[in-house]
């Protein structure tokens, strides 16, 4: 008989809604010295991109419980996730997009490992069998949608260069929105939105 510590499977969920609220937090205050209207709607837009992999960490909590809340693997995941989603937003500020880029890029890599490692190298806890059928829908979707956002950021970031300035930041928006949208449509995001 093995015993369940709560206080313990709360770790990781007040782990990870300190830290992204602190990235956010600070983020605020960077505001205040950025002049251009484009690395203004970049930068605030990279922020929104924090908020959206925070509703993810806590959709899965939700959804996947104590199979990824009480994992050592995944808080070090989540760790890399954070380091990551921090400096997208640091570098979301500057001229250079291509850094930011690179680090969206790396955000989708990232969640393709996680998702491929929780759907293909991972064993459940839970017996139900419905519930594992539910888990492993989400991360093939997931690993379906991370393959196409990075190869996609790839594109982006390739031809930045060639690109103007709005026009990349017009479409580095519209490719994340749409991200947003399927993971609303595909039931990564669990959250209603009434």
């Amino acid at each position: 008989m093995s015993l369940k510590f709560l206080n313990q499977l709360e770790f990781s969920s007040l782990l990870f809604d300190t830290i992204f609220g602190l990235i956010l937090f600070y983020s605020f205050d960077s505001l205040l010295g950025i002049n251009n209207i484009a690395i203004m709607v970049f930068y605030l837009f990279s922020m929104l991109v924090l908020i959206h992999w925070w509703l993810i960490f806590k959709s899965t909590d939700d959804s996947f419980s104590e199979e990824v809340t009480d994992s050592a693997a995944d808080i070090v995941f989540g760790i890399v996730y954070a380091v990551v989603l921090y400096y997208l937003v640091q570098n979301s500020r500057g001229l250079d997009f291509r850094i930011a880029t690179a680090f969206m890029i790396g955000l989708f890599v990232l969640d393709l490992v996680w998702s491929a490692i929780w759907r293909y190298v991972g064993t459940w806890r839970t017996t139900d069998k419905e519930r594992i059928k539910s888990m492993e829908s989400i991360l093939s979707k997931s690993l379906l949608l991370d393959t196409l956002l990075a190869a996609s950021y790839t594109v982006l970031f390739v031809v930045q260069r060639n690109v103007p300035d709005i026009a990349f930041i017009a479409a580095y928006i519209g490719l994340y929105i749409g991200y947003i949208i399927l993971t609303f449509k595909t039931k990564a995001l669990n959250i209603d939105i009434f």
